[in-house]
């Protein structure tokens, strides 16, 4: 989403305030870094024979997502949350047929309010996306031979 899409990081103490650190910047871009850290887990995964973030040619199965949020939540009661949502699609390439789609969208709760810990929790949160992501996807294919018979590398 644009809004998260500043180097900035971004806190919230309502639904109806948004405001970023003055100071506190993301490394890169939070588009960037979910983005890697998902392919390095598939990659990893062994489900696909090859995972390129940039296709050289027609994928055989693209996953692509949104990244809704990635902030800080203030709650009244002085707790601290990091929040991630993001939307993952994964899709035939060559036909365009939506084979799973996924929303998530969690909190998890900060021990210290600092920007080390809220890249650590945020990390934590995708990380869990994706290896659920990927145990969805590999029953998905397992049921669903035939999307992995009409491709060369799934």
């Amino acid at each position: 989403d644009p809004a998260y899409s500043q180097p900035n990081i971004v806190y919230r103490e309502s639904p109806y305030e948004f405001m970023s650190y003055g100071n506190d910047f993301w490394a890169s871009s939070p588009e960037h870094q979910v983005a890697n850290t998902v392919a390095n887990l598939m990659r990893e995964s062994g489900l696909f024979a090859q995972v390129e973030r940039r296709a050289s040619e027609i994928p055989d199965l693209e996953l692509s997502g949104h990244l809704n949020a990635i902030e800080e939540i203030d709650s009244d009661s002085s707790e601290t949350f990091a929040r991630v949502a993001v939307e993952l699609t994964l899709q035939n390439g060559k036909t365009g047929k939506t084979l799973w789609k996924r929303a998530y969208d969690e909190k998890k709760k900060l021990g210290n309010r600092t920007p080390l810990e809220l890249a650590k929790a945020a990390s934590a949160l995708v990380t869990h996306y994706a290896e659920d992501s990927i145990r969805e996807i590999e029953e998905i294919l397992a049921k669903n031979p035939q999307e992995e018979s009409e491709s060369e590398n799934p």
